[in-house]
């Protein structure tokens, strides 16, 4: 009997430690989840896209999208017309493009022909240069109270930067949309009224449980024809979040496609970090009377 009941213990023990380990676990699921994963039958994918001249890629998947690239220019610079004439390539200009999750795009061209002496290197030669990037992505909005039920819609707040500068040619967008029906496009560019001015705030109307979905693109243009030069940037970049205004703010969670963040780290409910402390507490109480019995 007295082997029967130390094992008896022993389980007991076994028991009230695993309750305790698996309610922290469970808070901290309860705590992140579901931030980084779209609810189940949501497709989770997003895509990149970018064009630097000719050279076209594009990419999918559920890991933070990160995208640097840049790619030179070059042309003969002829110092003389006088024979011999002796002409070395140098960089004249470079596009590049940048893709985040933080979601950011951003797409930069230049061009600086001055030093070249077109007569040696064809005649009247004309340069360009183009960076063209572009994120797809989705939003889904998730109800995470009983008290969600009540609203048939969620106010979202989409606020964020479509904006550029230079001489050359450039523009910029943030396009939110279901299928054919589109909910938000802001758009900015060189030929805009009042170019570079991309700032701006919309409140959304979004149902819970739909997805919806965003893209983000900007360009930008230059081209040369002896002896100027020329810059284009453009970026875009947004954010979301529900609208403090509806009271409902607890009661919904915005998530995006895995990898993309919305620039707000998430906080867990009072509910979650009950059952963390609870969790932790029941590890105290093993504790103890483990240290009180081998004593």
């Amino acid at each position: 009997m007295k082997g029967t009941d130390a094992y008896r213990r022993r389980c007991r023990r076994s028991i009230l430690l695993l309750r305790g380990a698996v309610l922290p676990l469970a808070a901290l699921t309860l705590a992140g989840a579901p931030h980084g994963a779209l609810a189940a039958g949501v497709a989770e994918d997003w895509i990149w896209q970018y064009q630097l001249g000719s050279s076209a890629n594009n990419q999918s998947g559920n890991t933070p999208p990160s995208v640097s690239q840049l790619f030179e220019i070059y042309a003969n610079r002829c110092p003389s017309s006088v024979a011999p004439v002796t002409c070395t390539s140098e960089n004249i200009g470079y596009e590049k493009v940048v893709i985040n999750g933080a979601p950011m795009v951003s797409a930069y061209a230049t061009l600086n022909e001055s030093d070249v002496n077109p007569q040696w290197i064809g005649g009247s030669v004309t340069y360009t240069a183009s960076a063209d990037a572009t994120l797809y992505y989705q939003l889904y909005i998730a109800a995470v109270s009983p008290a969600a039920s009540s609203f048939l819609s969620v106010p979202v707040v989409a606020t964020g930067n479509v904006s550029g500068s230079g001489i050359g040619s450039w523009s910029a967008e943030i396009k939110v949309s279901q299928g054919s029906n589109v909910l938000l496009d802001q758009i900015s560019g060189s030929n805009s009224i009042i170019p570079g001015n991309g700032n701006f705030k919309q409140t959304l109307s979004l149902v819970p449980g739909d997805t919806y979905d965003v893209s983000l693109t900007a360009s930008a243009d230059v081209q040369t024809a002896g002896g100027d030069s020329e810059t284009a940037f453009a970026m875009a970049d947004p954010s979301f979040e529900i609208a403090p205004s509806c009271g409902c703010a607890q009661d919904f969670e915005i998530l995006l496609s895995p990898g993309i963040s919305n620039g707000v780290l998430p906080v867990p409910e009072p509910s979650s970090w009950a059952m963390l402390l609870l969790g932790f507490t029941g590890l105290s109480i093993v504790g103890y009377r483990r240290s009180v019995q081998s004593a």
